[in-house]
Formats: C-alpha cells, sequence, structure tokens
C-alpha cells in the first residue's frame, strides 16, 4: 500500500517538479543570448525560486494530507509552513534552478533547445502526470482507521 502512496507522489509531483525546473531552463536558454553570465543564472534562478513558492502554496494541503495520510495522523491538518522551511524551499529551488540552467547550457546543444525541449519536458509532465491520475485514490492513500476528520 505504501508503494502505491510513493508511486503516486513520484509521478504527481517529483517528475513534475524536475520537468518544470528543465522546461524553465530551456526557456530561460532560449530567450537569454548571455547564458554564460553568472549573474543572469542566478537570476533566473530566483525567478524560478518564486515561480515555485506560488506553486508550493496551492500544493501545500495537498502534500500536507499525502503527509497525514502516510503518518496515520488523526490530528487536524496544519495548513501553514513554518517561515524557516518557506525560506529552505526557496533556496532549494533556486539551487535546482541555476543546476538546472547550467546543465542544460552545458550538455544540450542550443538548436535543440530552440526546437524541442520545451515540448519534450511538457510531454513527460503531461505523461506523467496522466499516469498518476491513473492510480485510484482508494489504492493511493492509508486509510484513516475511522478517524471522522
Amino acid at each position: 500500500m505504501k508503494t502505491r502512496v510513493i508511486l503516486k507522489f513520484i509521478l504527481m509531483f517529483i517528475i513534475p517538479y524536475l520537468c518544470a525546473a528543465l522546461t524553465f531552463a530551456g526557456i530561460f536558454l532560449a530567450i537569454i543570448v548571455h547564458t554564460h553570465s553568472l549573474w543572469r543564472i542566478l537570476l533566473c534562478a530566483a525567478l524560478f525560486g518564486f515561480f515555485m513558492y506560488f506553486v508550493r502554496i496551492a500544493m501545500q494541503y495537498p502534500l500536507n494530507s499525502l503527509r497525514a495520510r502516510w503518518r496515520n495522523s488523526e490530528k487536524k491538518l496544519d495548513q501553514r509552513t513554518p517561515l524557516l522551511m518557506q525560506i529552505f524551499n526557496f533556496l532549494f529551488d533556486t539551487l535546482i534552478a541555476f543546476l538546472a540552467v547550467v546543465a542544460v547550457r552545458d550538455l544540450v546543444a542550443p538548436k535543440i533547445i530552440v526546437n524541442h525541449f520545451v515540448g519534450v519536458f511538457f510531454t513527460i509532465l503531461f505523461i506523467s502526470l496522466l499516469l498518476g491520475n491513473l492510480i485510484p485514490p482508494s489504492l493511493a492513500v492509508i486509510q484513516d482507521n475511522g478517524s471522522n476528520d
């Protein structure tokens, strides 16, 4: 049962997160001419960090719900995220975006970035979310043991 929870988490959150970071890197590299400028890469990474901060606001409740069900928690879900965790998430997202931009810049030819790159990651994102949604919710969560929350 926990394997299905992990699989759904990977398909619905991890793969889309990585696709978003790589797509953001591809868009940045397709638009910006001076991609070897550290200042511009840091600016891109910070923008991705802010973008993901607002995406996390929408995703926080489902993640808390999965976490509570994973732990069989019967307490009410706290929808607030501590400030230290928000700062950590922003720095983590910025680091991931920085690494994605550098990796894409160094590993992928500019012609591929401009022509196909974003479309490939949108396809992977779509397939991942599609497969994640095929896992029935009754199989993807651990039962509440009779809690009425």
